[in-house]
């Protein structure tokens, strides 16, 4: 694991455990440009630790990361969250 993996970890478990559901897109608005910094694929991917009312605010409140993906950046996240035997 590297030093930016890391650091993203720690982000994402410090917003986990710091958000109170009081108002999600004010919560997460505040973490947009540090969360800018790391590719949307592995937040997602480590979101899975999460329960999934906090993952669905999450994406709800932070479509500055994933609004202007391309069709093939999609792949790419999906590939990530869902990995699968190219042969099958």
């Amino acid at each position: 694991m590297t030093n930016k993996q890391q650091d993203m970890i720690n982000l994402l478990n410090e917003m986990y455990w710091n958000e109170k559901y009081s108002n999600p897109i004010d919560y997460f608005s505040q973490f947009i440009n540090e969360l800018k910094k790391y590719e949307i694929a592995e937040i997602l991917v480590y979101q899975d630790k999460f329960p999934f009312q906090y993952v669905l605010s999450f994406l709800l409140s932070t479509p500055l990361l994933w609004l202007k993906k391309s069709v093939m950046d999609w792949v790419v996240i999906m590939s990530a969250l869902n990995p699968q035997n190219p042969s099958e």
